[in-house]
């Protein structure tokens, strides 16, 4: 029946199967490229399979899914508690999977006995373009190995993962790769316990990488020091067009740094430096650079404590920046002065179409002035 590719019943699609189907799998497999066919067609399955939380539990389920693989180009298995064991046969299956270019083991628990075997396979496999291994309790030694794969990986052009605990050696190791490394344009290292050390080494390897296009490094701690480090980096790299810093425990000492890189910084589009504490100092900083940046478009500062200062600063900016369209002010204490001060901004300025003002003590008064000084700009999204 499974090799006519019958269409299966309710409760009985491969990812369900318990142990009951293990002499099924093992027969089937035994008879090759017949039963996976039929497989694929009695399950219904297309070029992608999500499978989130779906698995049942045991090594059957996964066998089976893992046969479905070899025709979908995009598998997505997260939250599936597949452990070490599990990643153990995802891998031994990636390494001759000759379809699937996009993985999902988010959530998996796999470890680092798993990302090892991962990162083993990843050094032979030539299709997998995309990698999500984010909340898998991955540290140093897994880190590791996905980096000593990542000097020979040609494929990979995205890595997540964010949510792990890599710490400053995961993220030195992930680095030195960064500096062979021709392909990976997009890399997600959030909350990974990375600090200032970790920082300075992917700064180090920003100076030299030439395809990374994204960092995603927030819910870290690289303070001062590796936002210092960043900024040099940002004054030399030419690729780089999205990073996002925050929640990194940056003072005014980093964000005047960075506002010294956006002064000559010619390709970065996108920069978030939320949940941060640069507070006036620090904004009045960035808003000078804003004044001769011609590229940035997209800024995130909200919850900085950036105060009155800081929200006129901004303000004045505005008035002669001729680029940014989304700014995020949210959660800054500037009051009805500061934000009267960005409204009187927003009357001459002709590029900025959104705006998060939240949360910031303006008053009837100054939520009224914001919201007078856009009434007429159709399309302007405003969050008051």
């Amino acid at each position: 029946m499974l090799c006519a590719g019958a269409p299966l019943p309710a409760g009985a699609l491969p990812w369900q199967w318990t142990a009951w189907w293990a002499n099924v799998l093992r027969i089937g497999e035994a008879q090759g490229a017949a039963f996976r066919a039929g497989l694929l067609r009695a399950a219904g399955v297309g070029e992608s399979l999500k499978l989130e939380s779906q698995l049942a539990k045991g090594p059957t389920a996964l066998r089976a899914v893992l046969l479905l693989a070899e025709k979908v180009s995009h598998l997505d298995l997260r939250e599936n508690d597949l452990g070490a064991t599990g990643a153990a046969e995802v891998a031994g299956a990636l390494a001759v999977m000759a379809v699937v270019t996009e993985l999902d083991l988010v959530a998996n628990e796999i470890g680092d006995e798993g990302a090892i075997a991962i990162a083993e396979a990843l050094k032979v496999n030539a299709v997998l373009t995309t990698l999500f291994l984010g909340v898998n309790n991955i540290g140093v030694d897994g880190a590791k190995a996905i980096a000593e794969a990542l000097k020979v990986n040609a494929v990979v052009t995205t890595l997540v993962l964010g949510g792990n605990f890599i710490g400053d050696e995961g993220a030195i190791a992930i680095a030195e790769a960064l500096k062979v490394n021709a392909v990976m344009t997009t890399l997600h290292l959030a909350m990974n316990q990375i600090g200032a050390e970790g920082a300075i080494a992917i700064a180090e390897a920003l100076k030299v990488n030439a395809v990374v296009t994204k960092l995603e490094l927030y819910g870290n701690k690289i303070g001062d020091d590796g936002a210092k480090a960043i900024a040099e980096a940002l004054k030399v790299n030419a690729v780089l067009t999205k990073l996002d810093l925050d929640d990194n425990e940056i003072g005014p000492e980093g964000a005047i740094a960075i506002a010294e890189a956006l002064k000559v910084n010619a390709v970065l589009t996108t920069l978030g430096l939320n949940y941060n504490r640069i507070r006036p100092e620090g904004a009045i900083a960035i808003a000078e650079a804003l004044k001769v940046n011609a590229v940035l478009t997209v800024l995130y500062l909200g919850d900085n404590n950036i105060g009155v200062g800081g929200a006129k600063a901004i303000a004045e900016a505005l008035k002669v920046n001729a680029v940014l369209t989304t700014l995020r002010l949210d959660n800054n204490s500037i009051g009805a002065e500061g934000a009267k001060a960005i409204a009187e901004a927003l009357k001459v300025n002709a590029v900025l179409t959104e705006l998060d003002i939240r949360a910031n003590n303006m008053g009837d008064a100054g939520k009224k002035a914001v919201r007078d000084a856009v009434k007429d700009r159709s399309g302007f999204e405003l969050e008051l």
